[in-house]
Parts: C-alpha cells; structure tokens; sequence
C-alpha cells in the first residue's frame, strides 16, 4: 500500500466491535492487506451524505414557500407552516452544538438552549468539524484540546490532548485527526479513536504525512477518511482495509463490496478495493457534489454536479452488478454568467418520473424525466427565477 502505514497501535482491547460501454475493468491502488467487511445490505436509498434524497416521492414540491406542480411548474398554493415538503434544504438537526461567548451549548431543534457551560480558553479549530456529538457526550475543542460534556446536563465530564481536528462523533467513540500543513508535517500524523466514556485512547492508525485530511465519515461499518486525492477505508478496529488514489465524491455500500463517484472514475469495488467495472467520471469533477439512489429493480441512479458553478445536473442509471449503462443525460445549465456562484442538486424518484431540482445563486430549474429511458418530459423555472 501506497500512504498509509500498517501501524496501528491499540491501547485497548478492539476485539469488538456515463453512455459509453463499461472500460476493461481496472484495478484500484489498494493496500496489499485487504479485511473484507461484513456484507451490507444494498442501499435503499442514498448513501448517508448530505446531498443524498430522502423518500420523498408523496411530499409537495416546495421552493421559496410556494408549492408548485412537480410536472407543469403551476403554482399550487402557498406552503403551511411547518409543512414537510421537498427538496428541504433546512431540515435542522435535533440537536446542535454552538460554540461562542466564552461557552459551549447545546441547542435543540427549534434553537431552545438546552445547556450553556461556561469554558476558559479559546474555541473551535481552524480544521473543522470543532465539535461533535455521541450517544451520551458533546465533545469540541476548547483551547487546543478534546473537552467533553455531558449530554444531559452540559457538566465537563474529562479533558485530553491530542489529535483535535475533524471530529466525528459516532455512538460510543469520538474520532479526530491531526491536520497540520504538509510543508511542515508532525513527527506523527495520527487518525485516533477515543472512547466517549471517559476519553481514553481506543486505536489510533498513523496517516501520511503528506496529506491533510479534509474529514472523516462513517458508512456502513467503516470510516473513510479524505486526503485531499486519497481516500482511505479504515475498520471499526482502526485497520486500513484499502486506500485509493482517487479524490472521493460519492460512496454507497453494496451487497458485496463499493459504488464510488470519484473525480477520475465511477467504478464498483469488491471488498478489497479493486474495480469490479469503471467507468468514465462525471462531467464536473472541479467541487463536485454527486449522489446515489437505488431504484426498484436492482438498477442505481447517480446524479453529479458542480457546487460552485452554473453547472446544470448530469444523470446516470446504471446496473451494478456489471456496469451497463441504461441512460447517461444531463439537465442543462441555465447558462447564467458568475464568479462567485453556490449550487446544489436534488433528484428524487417519483413513481416512473425523476424530479431534479437545481438550485444555484443566480437562478432555480425543475427538469421531470422519465425513469426508463432518462428523457425529458418537461423544464420550468420559477417565475422569480433568473434568466
């Protein structure tokens, strides 16, 4: 393996626990060691990312509180207070956590403080996420080190040094990582996992010292950790299962094995990282958002495109099993001129329809295509939207 060293120190017991055809299959730079995970059941929905759709198939389709005709664009009515709709870009969650004021607190959904405990010392990180939540602790940064409290009550509950950058709570443990900058590398650059208990030392897994990592994620019974072009596959057990030379866009867990949108390819992986088929990528790759659905039958539906440009929103049905493409299209851009532009894709299965909704700084698009066969079937945008 290329990157990431096999050093994995425990101080605690972890016994636990597009239209072309698809390309000559390639394989994945992986590490020659490959831990096979336990098999996942295939997607239902998108993967656990934030850009991924919800079963949403019954609820209106709401933009700027207006319920519109998925298919037609005829405003329906004004939405309800409260109403769910779709696509919802302000779903909060139950609870966050706020760092200001000399204090960490804990919010409810509605903003309700919950709990505010006063802190000594500077807040946050420079390499965030700076604060995280388990299943019984808040935990943030507070002056250059891990401070915990507890959930209920906000009460500190231990304190400890270490690795304090890109927190990810995840049940009963806490991970972070050092991020300091390539061109002056740490001695040791540590992924860690602590135990939300009482803060003690789990695993840690020593990471290259090239890379910053630009986060950690939980899927499935993994942790993948972003190295900027490298993307490493990492066990409950702190253990690399595979890394890979791609930047990672997308990932969904399969019956057996990987679907993953990168910046060079979409390809399906086994269980040790090596490509099944592939691919060509999507067409935006420059802070690419994509997303992954599963449709009945068997067949999955990506959908990719570019979050800081005008980029219009690309789709993919394809069958996983051996990579053939059913359609490969794309919803066109609204062709508005920008420098600094903000941009997310929605996609949502509607019965034998698929909704997409763009929504860009200077301007909205609804696009209906037919499920089969990815034609259009009807465009609109709202009335107050540009151009």
């Amino acid at each position: 393996m290329r990157g990431l060293g096999l050093a994995c120190v425990i101080a605690l017991s972890c016994s636990r626990a597009p239209a072309p055809p698809p390309s000559v299959p390639a394989a994945a730079s992986s590490t020659a060691v490959a831990i096979a995970p336990p098999v996942a059941p295939p997607i239902a929905s998108a993967s656990a990312s934030a850009s991924a759709p919800v079963d949403a198939s019954s609820l209106p389709l709401v933009l700027d509180d207006i319920v519109y005709d998925p298919d037609t664009g005829a405003q329906r009515r004004a939405a309800r207070a409260g109403e769910a709709g779709w696509p919802d870009e302000s779903a909060p969650a139950a609870e966050s956590v706020a760092l200001g004021d000399g204090a960490v607190s804990l919010k409810d959904a509605s903003g309700k403080v919950l709990w505010r405990t006063p802190v000594k010392g500077s807040l946050g990180s420079v390499r965030p996420p700076d604060r995280t939540l388990t299943k019984a602790h808040v935990v943030a940064v507070v002056d250059g080190r891990l401070v915990a409290f507890r959930r209920d009550n906000g009460a500190t509950a231990w304190t400890v040094g270490g690795p304090v950058d890109r927190l990810l709570g995840d049940g009963e443990m806490v991970l972070s990582t050092d991020c300091q900058s390539p061109s002056a590398p740490p001695p040791h650059r540590w992924l860690m996992a602590r135990r939300a208990l009482d803060g003690a030392e789990v695993w840690k897994l020593e990471l290259p010292k090239d890379v910053d990592p630009d986060g950690i994620e939980k899927i499935g019974a993994y942790y993948i950790v972003h190295m900027g072009k490298r993307t490493a596959f990492v066990t409950a057990q702190g253990k690399v299962a595979f890394e890979l030379d791609d930047d990672l866009v997308e990932v969904a867990p399969q019956s057996i094995g990987w679907l993953i949108v990168t910046t060079k390819r979409i390809a399906r992986l086994d269980e040790s990282g090596k490509a099944l088929w592939t691919l060509p990528a999507m067409r935006d790759t420059f802070v690419a958002g994509a997303g992954v659905t599963a449709v009945p039958g068997g067949d999955l539906l990506l959908w990719g495109w570019g979050r800081i440009n005008d980029s219009g929103v690309e789709l993919l049905r394809v069958r996983p099993d051996d990579g053939k493409v059913v359609f490969r299209t794309r919803a066109e851009a609204l062709g508005v001129g920008h420098s600094k532009y903000g941009h997310h894709a929605y996609v949502r299965l509607r019965g034998s329809k698929v909704d997409v909704v763009s929504i860009g700084s200077y301007g909205t698009f609804v696009e209906v295509r037919a499920l089969a066969s990815g034609s259009r079937l009807s465009r609109w945008k709202p009335k107050e939207s540009p151009p």
